[in-house]
């Protein structure tokens, strides 16, 4: 009796009766053919029959072998398909989260509770509906009367030695409220940097934004010190030829001072000048090629 190779039959889904009959068909012709060679071999037929009954078991063998491939085939298309059209949904599905994203960020939420003062980018001009906003732009303004700040406009040649945290005190006309800086603005405007100070303790009457306010920040600190207001061309760090009235009044020697430290309105006299000094702090360059003037 001649060994056969039993191909696996795979389980392939309902609804493959073709591969189930290939499968019924070559069992019968395997059956049919085993029979038929012991027969041959009993010499009840000839050996030329029982070899076409092997060769039909072979073709049915061959058959059964397409039938499976092409299910097996079919269904790697059918995986394939099925991720291609997988891919599809997942993308569709992700512009779905950004629409829905785009379509929430058109909500725009104050970061603060408060009172609307205005709506749009300036008191005289609104916003209409379905306008266009630029990234940034001024949607409306909320304000707070119980948490205000003050906005200093220094200029740009003073600026240089505010940092964060310097002491600061705020005149409201009103009042004198002590403060702190808070944030630098890294930008220059129209010749100013603007320096946001938080204010402490409790705000005074009458306190509300947009309010004209007066400031002052304390850089730093000098204990002990000879100054005198600030000259028209005085500069820290220099040495500056200034008229010294003598103790006549009517006349005035010009003298070498150093200077040190200045502030907006003072600056620190280091030499040259002492204690009840009195000068010439106008414009005197007519008279820089003399050393002693008369006044009159």
């Amino acid at each position: 009796m001649l060994a056969w190779i039993r191909p696996p039959y795979k389980d392939c889904g309902g609804g493959h009766l073709a591969t189930a009959e290939a499968h019924a068909a070559y069992q019968d012709a395997e059956e049919r053919a085993d029979l038929e060679q012991e027969l041959a071999r009993q010499g009840f037929i000839s050996k030329r029959q029982s070899d076409r009954s092997h060769n039909f078991a072979e073709r049915k063998l061959a058959l059964y072998r397409i039938q499976v491939d092409r299910v097996t085939n079919r269904h790697k298309v059918n995986e394939i398909e099925q991720r291609r059209l997988q891919a599809e949904i997942d993308h569709h599905r992700d512009n779905l989260h950004d629409r829905l994203r785009d379509q929430q960020a058109l909500t725009v939420l104050a970061k603060t509770g408060g009172i609307l003062q205005q709506l749009g980018p300036s008191p005289n001009v609104s916003i209409e509906v379905g306008q266009r906003i630029s990234t940034g732009g001024i949607v409306a303004k909320i304000t707070n009367p119980g948490r205000l700040k003050a906005v200093l406009r220094i200029s740009e040649t003073q600026a240089r030695d505010i940092v964060i945290g310097q002491q600061a005190t705020i005149d409201t006309r009103s009042a004198i409220i002590a403060g702190r800086v808070i944030r630098i603005d890294p930008a220059v405007q129209e010749g100013t940097v603007a320096v946001d100070v938080e204010l402490d303790g409790q705000l005074p009457k009458g306190a509300r934004p947009d309010l004209t306010v007066d400031g002052t920040i304390e850089i730093e600190r000098l204990e002990n010190v000879v100054y005198m207001d600030r000259p028209v061309y005085g500069q820290s760090d220099s040495v500056l030829g200034i008229f010294k009235l003598q103790p006549d009044g009517m006349t005035a020697v010009r003298a070498a001072v150093q200077l040190g430290r200045s502030s907006v309105t003072t600056i620190e006299v280091l030499d040259g000048l002492h204690e009840g000094d009195r000068v010439i702090l106008s414009d005197m360059s007519r008279w820089e090629d003399v050393d002693r003037i008369t006044i009159r």
